[in-house]
């Protein structure tokens, strides 16, 4: 009996779709995955300053040539882990991950424990630290170190101004100096080195007040260093509410006066 060409064919499909192999795909993985740097990236000794109430843009630095990557953790002060977001292959094998935070309000120094899961189940960890610090400096006027509640008399127009970091130099982002009175203007200080500096040239004689601030890290922060009255030529002069009503006081005076004469 003849068996028809088309069952044959069928018969030899059937086998092929019932072969004996079995096919497995192994990746070997031996190395863990390689967490190359972050921010913050300080050490418990050396930490990396960063301003209170800020909002930062936290990074890990990985490279895994094996399975592959799965996920790229960060905890804070011991809590629990959070997952950050692939951002961008940086080369081969090194890939970048972010996530936010915001810093507290209160000082203190804060632990970063950074973990890289692959797909074997490996993994690589780093620890580094963070230290809140509000940055603060002394501010010069002319190379006179100033204070809120000084009063200068200086006898040139011819003004230099200098803020002197005392601490979290490596928050401050820069400076400027209001002035008013008897004329507005204000002052954006440059760094020069490890203090901040600017000049400005006063249009008259009179009295200016003057503020100076300093700009925080990473943040639209401004603190105050010194607001103070400064004489060009002249005594700084003030103007107190005693002061203006002494025109009432002299008029009430002669009233008195010229009513007791009026009576004799």
């Amino acid at each position: 009996m003849k068996i028809p060409i088309l069952a044959i064919i069928g018969i030899a499909l059937l086998l092929i779709g019932f072969s004996p192999d079995i096919l497995a795909t192994v990746n070997i993985d031996t190395q863990d995955p390689i967490i190359q740097g972050s921010w913050p990236g300080g050490s418990s000794s050396s930490p990396s300053a960063m301003s209170p109430g800020t909002t930062y843009t936290l990074w890990a630095q990985v490279y895994e040539s094996g399975s592959g990557l799965v996920s790229v953790q960060v905890s804070i002060n011991s809590g629990s882990w959070r997952t950050m977001t692939y951002k961008s292959t940086l080369l081969a094998y090194t890939y970048r991950y972010e996530t936010t935070y915001t810093t507290p309000s209160a000082p203190g120094t804060i632990r970063f424990d950074w973990k890289a899961t692959d797909r074997a189940g490996r993994t690589g960890t780093r620890t580094t630290y963070g230290t809140i610090t509000e940055p603060t400096a002394d501010g010069y006027i002319n190379n006179q170190k100033v204070t809120s509640s000084s009063t200068i008399y200086l006898t040139t127009r011819n003004l230099s101004f200098k803020m002197v970091p005392t601490q979290g130099a490596n928050l401050i982002q820069g400076g400027t100096v209001e002035i008013s009175g008897a004329a507005t203007a204000k002052v954006i200080l440059s760094k020069s080195g490890d203090v901040w500096v600017g000049s400005w040239t006063a249009p008259s004689d009179g009295t200016y007040k003057m503020t100076m601030y300093l700009k925080a890290f990473e943040a639209e922060h401004y603190r105050q260093i010194f607001s103070l009255l400064t004489g060009i030529g002249e005594e700084p002069t003030y103007s107190t509410p005693e002061d203006s009503f002494l025109w009432l006081k002299i008029i009430g005076v002669v009233l008195i006066v010229g009513g007791f004469i009026v009576k004799k």
